[in-house]
């Protein structure tokens, strides 16, 4: 179970997005601590509900979740959705994901998460034609 205040705003960053769905594919079953995150860049407890919410919001997995009085989030038994495989699978290689940054980079390096995933479809088709 992750708790936190889902109040915190960030900037997502496709890579921490990508870090933490590589850690949930890893995990056994349906229990995590947040222990278990610790180096994939999202360190804070409410860094993690923010990015927990956003992830299930655009369709990369299915959690259970529920405040508290203090507008805390419990989230528990994520589930990777097929969408959040195939964003992993789509940037699993460093290559990749190097050459989504540099793309993203030519514009001011800041895009929607739907923006990533179809730049890292169009990437993966380029390199398998």
């Amino acid at each position: 179970m992750i708790t936190g205040n889902p109040n915190y705003n960030h900037k997502l960053d496709f890579e921490k997005i990508y870090k933490i769905l590589e850690v949930l594919e890893k995990l056994p079953g349906d229990s995590f601590l947040l222990e278990e995150f610790r180096g994939t860049g999202a360190e804070e407890k409410n860094e993690f509900a923010y990015y927990f919410l956003r992830m299930e919001e655009a369709g990369f997995l299915i959690a259970s979740s529920n405040y508290d009085e203090g507008n805390n989030i419990y989230i528990e038994y994520p589930i990777i959705t097929y969408k959040g495989h195939e964003y992993l699978a789509n940037l699993r290689n460093d290559t990749i994901r190097k050459k989504i940054k540099e793309k993203v980079s030519k514009i001011g390096g800041s895009v929607s998460i739907n923006l990533i995933t179809k730049i890292a479809t169009e990437i993966v088709m380029k390199s398998l034609l």
